[in-house]
């Protein structure tokens, strides 16, 4: 093996490590919310957690993928400090006029997403921590510290659990708790990272860098956008046609198959970007993957429809099993990973890859939307998952119709 090669599967161990630990806590997170609190108040956090990922992404724009890429590229330190000192002034713009606009219309936009104001509310703070501790776990990861990157992972889960268990001593049961249990651990590893990344931090803006990372970030955000909406929409309209109790239920599914699953795609996918950003030929890598995926198929199903049983046991009797709605989210934890791992390498190509990405996920959230509309109403929970298998299978194939085509 090269050195390249042992360097990629020795940042694979420690994020491996720090993910599992991490998951363990979560793992723990959830089933206690979704079993204490009941399908209905552990719905009501899902969807403050779902418009959260709305209101964050024009906060963003797609800036931290773009500053892991141009930071990888080259380990210059004081170009990394202008990347990332760049890209956290643009950040820190977006926030606060995003965040005025939240606030002016707040009831208006409340109403568009039926949740109560308050909760509508929440979901902005929700999104300035997550933003918080977002950006600087990635900024570890642009600069190649992945062993600071795992040790601070292997924490974040913990930092959920203990205030649940502390609200939940208190009786204080409402899907606020699990709310506040959140917010506080987003703000610790906020904190945390930032102790470790602060000498690259420098009030310096360099607009070349800007116009450079905007231009890239502009089709990661068009992305992003439609990564939320074909993640995310399916859960409001559960709510809108359906119950709020359904929501919870819908995303223990998703919870116990894809978020599963998608844990080995993850621990792939963070240490891939950055290794392969400065490697042009992408070929060996592509047909690697294309290796893989007979194996992912044939396993990864069964293996989620295993995790999916033992995992909506433990969340308790208001979560039943259902072996059709287990399959289909199996199909499409599978097929997740299987984009997952394509978009990481496009990615790593600069703007062409980020085009491809951008109207893979484009056409995803369209057919989704379509699909979830159309299928919710007529068959429940089946439909909401089914329009997602059917948006990732439309994606996917863009993808390989792109690449044997033109890369």
């Amino acid at each position: 093996m090269s050195g390249d090669v042992k360097h990629f599967i020795t940042n694979i161990g420690y994020v491996g490590v720090g993910i599992i630990v991490s998951t363990f806590f979560s793992f723990m997170f959830n089933i206690l919310s979704g079993r204490i609190f009941g399908p209905t108040e552990y719905g009501k956090f899902v969807l403050v957690q779902s418009i959260a990922m709305f209101l964050q992404i024009p906060m963003l724009l797609g800036i931290p993928t773009a500053m892991v890429k141009y930071t990888s590229e080259n380990k210059d330190i004081d170009r990394q400090r202008t990347v990332i000192s760049t890209s956290y002034i643009l950040v820190s713009i977006c926030v606060f006029f995003f965040t005025i606009i939240y606030y002016i219309y707040s009831k208006q936009i409340s109403e568009i997403f039926s949740i109560a104001e308050e909760s509508f509310k929440l979901a902005i703070i929700f999104a300035h921590l997550f933003i918080f501790s977002f950006i600087t776990t990635n900024t570890l990861r642009g600069v190649n510290e992945i062993k600071k990157y795992s040790k601070i992972k292997s924490i974040y889960g913990l930092l959920q659990l203990l205030p649940l268990i502390l609200f939940i001593y208190l009786t204080h049961i409402s899907y606020t708790s699990i709310v506040y249990s959140i917010l506080i651990s987003d703000a610790l590893i906020g904190l945390l990272t930032f102790q470790s990344i602060k000498r690259y931090i420098r009030f310096k803006f360099e607009l070349p860098w800007a116009k450079t990372l905007m231009n890239f970030s502009l089709f990661t955000a068009i992305s992003d956008i439609s990564f939320v909406i074909y993640t995310n929409t399916d859960k409001l309209l559960i709510n809108k046609y359906m119950l709020v109790e359904n929501v919870g239920l819908y995303n223990a599914y998703f919870y116990s198959s894809i978020n599963v699953i998608n844990i080995f795609a993850g621990i792939i996918s963070i240490v891939l970007l950055p290794t392969i950003s400065k490697y042009e030929d992408k070929t060996p890598i592509f047909k690697r993957l294309d290796k893989f995926i007979p194996y992912l198929i044939v396993l990864g199903i069964p293996f989620t429809l295993v995790t999916e049983y033992v995992i909506l046991n433990i969340f308790g009797k208001d979560y039943p099993f259902n072996f059709l709605l287990a399959f289909l989210f199996g199909v499409t934890a599978v097929m997740s990973v299987w984009y997952l791992l394509y978009v990481s390498i496009l990615t790593s190509m600069g703007i062409k890859g980020a085009k491809i990405n951008f109207m893979s996920t484009v056409i995803i959230a369209i057919v989704n939307i379509i699909l979830d509309i159309y299928l919710i109403p007529i068959l429940g929970l089946n439909g909401a998952i089914i329009a997602t298998t059917v948006g990732y299978c439309c994606g996917i194939s863009a993808i390989l119709i792109i690449r044997y085509r033109a890369l």
